[in-house]
């Protein structure tokens, strides 16, 4: 799938929100039945591509399902660089990169299991609420650390600083989709960014507390992205969802 962001170093001056808590899966009852057509997985736990048709929605007991504006390729680089700037090679080796799982990306939503007869219907509320936001230019700049509920985990994130009102305006009518569908809303407060790596436990959010987290990588510039469209992924199916 074609990249829906921009990407532009810039030299000029700008949060998965709680950073990582946007992540925390959410169940919504007893697993629905897979349906006939349902993504079949294999014994080792690899999808059978053979059966899949992307014109349907494959959700197999609650794939977790996600919202967000996917970064373009180009933005492992940068992050990369930003991961050599603040830790030494010796600080790194238990640091687990983002980014091959899911693109990386800002998050709209927490990531939620969403029941396979609610999947359509996400998608068709998203799509209609969103048509009409207009283009969203915003930037990332800095780095911090933030963790999820029960500091389960630590990650490093880059805060979105240029477009966070309208980044929150978008956030607010996915909020309204998933409430409508009695799905859990994402934060009351977000904080739009993009994590790039993530531990175990919260000494990775400590660690990144007691550092000098902007002067490590003001040299580095900050990132301008100009975004058209968000994606809807359910499990390992992307849907885009055009702005305007």
């Amino acid at each position: 799938m074609e990249a829906i962001a921009g990407y532009s170093p810039s030299s000029s001056d700008s949060t998965d929100s709680g950073g990582a808590s946007s992540l925390s899966d959410f169940e919504t009852g007893p697993p629905a039945p897979p349906p006939p057509e349902a993504l079949i997985m294999d014994k080792t736990g690899t999808h059978n591509k053979a059966l899949v048709n992307e014109e349907r929605f494959f959700v197999r007991e609650r794939i977790p399902t996600l919202i967000f504006i996917r970064l373009p390729d180009s933005f492992v680089d940068h992050a990369n660089k930003v991961l050599r700037e603040v830790f030494p090679s010796f600080d790194i080796t238990d640091i687990h990169r983002l980014g091959d799982d899911t693109p990386l990306h800002v998050s709209l939503s927490r990531r939620l299991r969403v029941q396979h007869e609610d999947a359509r219907q996400l998608l068709s509320e998203l799509t209609t609420n969103l048509k009409g936001s207009g283009e969203v230019r915003c930037s990332l700049f800095s780095v911090r650390g933030f963790k999820n509920e029960g500091d389960r985990r630590s990650f490093v994130g880059l805060p979105v600083h240029g477009g966070v009102t309208h980044l929150l305006e978008l956030v607010k009518i996915v909020n309204s989709a998933l409430t409508k569908l009695k799905y859990r809303p994402f934060h009351k407060h977000p904080l739009p960014h993009a994590s790039i790596a993530w531990q175990d436990g919260p000494e990775l959010y400590e660690k990144l507390k007691a550092r000098n987290l902007r002067r490590a990588v003001e040299d580095l510039g900050q990132l301008e992205l100009q975004v058209a469209a968000v994606e809807l992924r359910i499990g390992n199916i992307f849907h885009t969802i055009p702005l305007s």
